[in-house]
């Protein structure tokens, strides 16, 4: 049970094999509580998947990076996400036809944001997300004894 209130909420329904459902702005207030335990029926399209790969600027393959599917470049929940395997590749599955904005983010590495160029409308779209370096502060924390500090 969620609670109820002056707020709302953002949902993700997903199944294997169908497309993914994000019910954004759910409101949990209305004043009679038979309304609001009323069920939903959410009714799942068959998904279509985006395969693609990560590499740097010399085509080399970024394993361990997060690749979201996102429907617009502000939403906070996202549609898919994965990792990119050793070989830099991925693929983000339970989607639906429609655009999507791609981000990719790895520590060290300058996060990439795709700008929604090309409908996902069938198995088999690819994409390749390039990622730059970028300066990494490293450092050591010590206490007032010059001892390093742990955490």
């Amino acid at each position: 049970p969620l609670r109820s209130g002056p707020w709302t909420y953002a949902i993700r329904i997903s199944h294997p094999g169908k497309a993914t459902e994000l019910v954004e702005k759910l409101p949990l207030d209305k004043p009679d509580p038979k309304a609001a335990a009323a069920p939903r029926t959410f009714r799942l399209a068959d998904e279509v998947t985006l395969r693609g790969k990560v590499v740097d600027a010399a085509g080399a393959p970024v394993p361990d990076t997060i690749v979201e599917a996102v429907r617009a470049a502000e939403d906070l929940l996202a549609v898919s996400e994965t990792r990119s395997a050793p070989d830099g590749s991925f693929t983000l599955s339970g989607l639906e036809p429609r655009r999507y904005v791609v981000r990719a983010s790895k520590f060290g590495w300058r996060p990439d944001a795709r700008k929604p160029t090309q409908t996902i409308t069938a198995a088999g779209t690819r994409l390749t997300v390039k990622l730059e370096r970028t300066g990494v502060i490293r450092g050591t924390v010590l206490d007032d004894e010059g001892d390093p500090v742990s955490n």
